[in-house]
């Protein structure tokens, strides 16, 4: 099994960042727990803008959420994935990240 290397590289009251770098795959797809009043999720794949994730429904958890998912991706290099909060409704910077599911093609 390969694993992923997951970096913090800033923080303050108002924003965090974050990323995950991940061996060559062909997609990826990042789950974690939606909250209530979450942080606001932008995503970068490879340092290019990729999406966000916002959750607005009333549950105070919703566990198994899809935060972000890419396929068609490169399986020649390694690829990065960050993440940047930013304060949220009521200034609030929680995200809870769960796991990572990382597809790699093997030919046999």
């Amino acid at each position: 099994m390969q694993q992923g290397r997951l970096r913090s590289e800033a923080s303050s009251w108002r924003s965090s960042r974050a990323k995950l770098i991940f061996p060559a795959g062909s997609a990826i797809y990042l789950f974690g727990i939606d909250i209530f009043n979450p942080a606001n999720i932008t995503f970068t794949l490879d340092g290019k803008e990729a999406g966000f994730h916002y959750y607005e429904g009333t549950d105070a958890y919703r566990y198994n959420a899809p935060f972000y998912s890419a396929s068609g991706l490169s399986t020649t290099t390694d690829h990065t994935l960050g993440w940047t909060l930013r304060a949220g409704k009521q200034n609030s910077l929680a995200a809870l990240i769960d796991y990572a599911v990382v597809t790699i093609e093997r030919r046999f």
